[in-house]
């Protein structure tokens, strides 16, 4: 699953791949930038397919979210980038409305360390996929974003295989499936955080995907009929909060860096 939806990405934005390509008069070479971190990412997707499965929802979903807790020494280990005393108490604010969210279900238990472990790991190959993005010296993002997904697509389809012998064949439904999480997560939703992390700060892009459980909330009433919990509404609050602790000293730029 995480190979093709990769691959189908790719596919899907080879036209403006080669559109620059062309225009800015790109070298194959020039793609090796985004090997690294295109294997990242395909070790992030495979890896959280795998430690979701092996620990509580509540485990997984706590631990891929402590990214704002990492991020900072990613960053200053990579970059020698800072946090700022602002973004430090942004980041307190956040992990507390994560911490509330997420301690009552959260348990510890022995059977389920490696699950904890593996889900771990996934979410430093996602945080230094991440600030990978920020450093990239390509033209464009589509010429570095392309191969990035083509490098994660291949790596992980050749993973599956040599692990199970299998090429991931899927069913008409699953496929549709697939196709999704290709369109509107991975095109969608990882092309945005890469373009974020080079105009914004690392740290609020950060805390900023951590808001991504008050959607999943929202389309768990709406699909499942299911009503989230007060512990929600709190944690968004303070999420939302820690957000705009964030960027208030940005609060005058405008969107125009994002699509230039």
């Amino acid at each position: 699953m995480a190979g093709w939806r990769l691959i189908l990405a790719t596919l899907s934005l080879a036209p403006v791949f080669l559109r620059d390509f062309a225009r800015h008069r790109f070298r194959w070479r020039d793609c090796r930038g985004s090997l690294v971190p295109g294997l990242l990412l395909g070790l992030h997707f495979a890896s959280w397919n795998v430690g979701a499965r092996l620990t509580p929802a509540a485990n997984a979903s706590l631990i891929v979210n402590l990214t704002p807790e990492i991020m900072p020494l990613v960053v200053y280990g990579m970059l020698r980038e800072t946090l700022t005393r602002r973004e430090g108490w942004a980041t307190a604010l956040a992990m507390t409305g994560m911490v509330l969210l997420g301690a009552g279900d959260f348990h510890f238990e022995p059977d389920w360390f490696l699950g904890d472990l593996v889900c771990f790991g996934s979410m430093i190959f996602f945080t230094f996929y991440l600030v990978f993005g920020r450093r990239h010296q390509a033209p464009t993002p589509w010429l570095y974003l392309v191969p990035l997904y083509a490098f994660g697509g291949l790596f992980t389809l050749l993973l599956g295989a040599a692990i199970d012998g299998s090429w991931g064949l899927f069913t008409w439904r699953e496929s549709a499936f697939v196709l999704g999480l290709a369109l509107i997560p991975t095109i969608v939703g990882h092309s945005i955080l890469n373009r974020s992390m080079k105009v914004l700060r690392p740290q609020v892009v950060a805390l900023f995907n951590l808001n991504q459980f008050i959607f999943a909330g929202v389309m768990a009433y709406l699909f499942f009929h299911e009503l989230p919990g007060p512990a929600l509404y709190v944690a968004a609050i303070l999420l939302i909060s820690a957000v705009w602790l964030a960027v208030m000293p940005a609060r005058r730029q405008t969107l125009s860096a994002l699509v230039e």
